[in-house]
């Protein structure tokens, strides 16, 4: 996933994203009264998925990416059931992206120098 900002701000505008979705589940929420109980419960579990991603943003901002990618995948699922489609896969792609920054931290190692060829032998010292 492409992005212009920081993965950090991307997660930032996802919690907005998540509050304004939260904003407007309850406001269907208190005009459709007999249906109303249903838009504020969304709109609480929107609140929550808002406060997961906060606590991904600030996961990744300390460098725990894994406590990151757990917090974004609980916030993904509760975005794609109780929030919009949309939002749901902004917040799926962003934890794709945590994921790959896992996978590409364990395929990189630190490279050893070889020893040289020709090296002196060790000559062990007399007690």
């Amino acid at each position: 996933m492409k992005m212009d900002r920081g993965i950090g701000e991307s997660i930032e505008f996802g919690v907005l994203l998540s509050i304004l979705t939260a904003g407007l589940n309850a406001l269907w929420g208190i005009f459709f009264l007999p249906w109303g109980l249903i838009g504020i419960v969304f709109s609480l579990l929107n609140i929550f998925a808002a406060l997961f991603l906060n606590q991904g943003k600030k996961g990744y901002a300390n460098g725990n990416y894994k406590y990151s990618r757990e917090k974004l995948k609980i916030s993904a699922v509760l975005n794609f059931i109780f929030g919009w489609i949309l939002l749901g896969i902004y917040t799926y792609k962003l934890y794709m992206v945590v994921d790959e920054l896992i996978i590409k931290s364990h395929l990189i190692r630190n490279i050893e120098e070889p020893a040289p060829i020709y090296a002196s032998p060790k000559i062990p010292r007399r007690k």
